[in-house]
Order: C-alpha cells, then sequence, then structure tokens
C-alpha cells in the first residue's frame, strides 16, 4: 500500500503519518488539510493556493490508514485518526526501516521533532501576518499550544540547530511571538498571591522564568545557553526570579540546573520571600530537600507567607512540615 503513494507526494504523506502517530490531541479534518500542505522547511512555510479544494480530498492519499470521525451532531468538527494502533507500531519498527518501504519508517523522537518543526514554522509565519485570523489558519491553536511539548519529548542535545534557533527566536524577549505565546498559554497562581510584578510582564521580560515555570528543561538549558535569538543575556536577576517559579512548580531538575549555572539559593524577593518558601507553600518536598543541601535559610522570612515552615503549615503539606 505505502509503495503504491505518488513520489511526488511521499515526502507529504510521511509527515501525515507523523502528525498521525504523535500528535498531542486527535487532528481534525481540517487540521490535517493543513498538514498536507505545510513546508515547515522552506522560508515560506505555507502557501494558501497550495491548499487543497476540501479538506476531506487529503483523505484520498491515505485512505485504507485511517478512519475519520464526524463531529458531535455537528457542533464539532471531523477528526482525524488512524485505523488501528498496529500502524503505527508498523511504522516505527526495524522491519519497515529494513524493509522496501523504509522511506516511510520514522522514530517517535524524529516525529516529535518534525511536529515541533511544522508547529514553529507556522506559528513564525502567522506571526509574519498582521491580520491573521485562527478561522484562516485551523493549525494556529495546535501549534502555539504544543510546540514545546513536542520539543520537551526529546533530549536538548538531540535538536537541530534550525530547529533550536526557532525556539530560541519564539521566546525572544518582548518579541509579538512570545506576546501571543503568553497569551495563549496563561499561567495563574494562587488567589491573593501576585507573586511580585504581574506574571505577564515579568515572563515577556524573562521568557526564562516561564520555561521554568512550565517545567519546560530543554527550553530553559536553551534559553540558558543564551542563544543570540533570544535577544536577551541571562542575568542573576533572572536566575534568582527563574529558581523561584521553579520551585513554585516542583521541577526538582530546573531547580537543579538554575543553582549549578549561578542562582542565589537564598535570594530575596516576590510574594513568597524566596525559592524555599516557594516550594514548600506547594508542598514540593524533594525541591525543599534540595534547596536545604544546597544552603536556603530555613529561618528566613522575607515575603507573606512567614517562614517555609509556616508556608507548608498554611496549606497542610504534612510531609514537608516534617521536613522543615
Amino acid at each position: 500500500l505505502l509503495q503504491n503513494i505518488d513520489v511526488k507526494y511521499r515526502s507529504q504523506v510521511v509527515s501525515l503519518l507523523k502528525w498521525l502517530a504523535s500528535s498531542k490531541e486527535v487532528l481534525t479534518l481540517e487540521e490535517f488539510a493543513e498538514v498536507f500542505v505545510l513546508r515547515p522547511e522552506h522560508d515560506v512555510p505555507l502557501n494558501k493556493s497550495d491548499r487543497l479544494f476540501a479538506p476531506k480530498n487529503v483523505l484520498r492519499y491515505v485512505s485504507s490508514l485511517v478512519v475519520t470521525q464526524d463531529g458531535n451532531r455537528g457542533y464539532s468538527p471531523a477528526n482525524v485518526r488512524l485505523a488501528h494502533f498496529t500502524i503505527k507500531e508498523y511504522l516505527t519498527s526495524a522491519r519497515i526501516a529494513e524493509g522496501p518501504a523504509a522511506t516511510f519508517a520514522f522514530t517517535e523522537p524524529n516525529a516529535h521533532l518534525h511536529i515541533a518543526h511544522c508547529c514553529l514554522a507556522y506559528h513564525h509565519h502567522l506571526v509574519s501576518i498582521s491580520d491573521a485570523n485562527d478561522e484562516d489558519f485551523p493549525l494556529r491553536e495546535y501549534a502555539i499550544y504544543n510546540w514545546m511539548l513536542h520539543l520537551e519529548l526529546v533530549q536538548r542535545e538531540l535538536w537541530p540547530d534550525k530547529l533550536a534557533q526557532l525556539a530560541a527566536r519564539a521566546l525572544a524577549t518582548r518579541s509579538e511571538s512570545l506576546r501571543i505565546i503568553l497569551g495563549r498559554n496563561g499561567i495563574f497562581y494562587p488567589k491573593k498571591l501576585d507573586f511580585g510584578e504581574p506574571w505577564y510582564s515579568r515572563m515577556l521580560l524573562r521568557p526564562l522564568c516561564y520555561t521554568a515555570r512550565r517545567g519546560f528543561l530543554g527550553l530553559t538549558k536553551l534559553l540558558l545557553s543564551e542563544h543570540p535569538d533570544t535577544n536577551r543575556y541571562v542575568t542573576p536577576k533572572d536566575l534568582d526570579t527563574a529558581l523561584q517559579e521553579a520551585a513554585f512548580g516542583g521541577h526538582a531538575e530546573i531547580v537543579q540546573v538554575l543553582l549549578d549555572r549561578g542562582a542565589d539559593v537564598r535570594a530575596e524577593g516576590g510574594t513568597f520571600g524566596g525559592a524555599l518558601q516557594a516550594a514548600a507553600y506547594r508542598g514540593h518536598t524533594a525541591v525543599v530537600d534540595l534547596l536545604l543541601d544546597r544552603g536556603a535559610d530555613v529561618n528566613a522570612q522575607h515575603g507573606k507567607v512567614g517562614s517555609a515552615l509556616q508556608a507548608a503549615a498554611s496549606k497542610q503539606h504534612l510531609d514537608t512540615v516534617q521536613l522543615l
């Protein structure tokens, strides 16, 4: 079946199969058709004139490999998925890679990198269009919400340079791209706790805080590398603020990376007064233990929640209270 696909469409079909096998959400028919005409490796990744006359026409290229399901009584769009889970198993197996259909073989990491590349290329293209709206670009929501998730499923060391460049540019300080990402991927804090300056302003100025808060280790490492496309050098204030964000989120590995880079474990500031109090308030015992091991002051009381012990007790995190 795969070998019968017209050679001139094979790269597009491989792209479709990677998306079907590894997407974070079930794709709508409109999204699926958009993937078919997307060329992430091109300077202009999307040409509207390449779009199919009707989204359903994309099914002719993968007809026996997928199934479609109509939306719920017409209130939601039709979606597309692989006809059976064994298709993904076959596409990512050694058997296909060593056979006549090897052109269609791929690995799970390769699929995630490809989808991330598609999402970033699509996102940057739309950022360059001043009047772009969601109705005209069906893949926009998926791209904004999920490109980071796909990248983070692959070790930072395996990211191609071009993809790392696109990611760094997407998170560039004060950029329109970052404004859009923050606007669609909001971060929320407990009521009555503003975490210092408004989160949007803080993260627009310091995207490192955003990746640390979300728990994105690979992207945090990328920003710490001071990539030229990020428009910013990392300052001690960046490190200290990001440390508190990572501690609040309970991301021990990122906390470790930031401390190793030079973040001050005893830095004061923000609603909680410091990283230790932030971690204790959320009951992240492993992070509390790590911060104490690196020299955090257990008696510090600089924020609105008192000491780390008081912060943990206020939310009834008994394991953390016992540790402190």
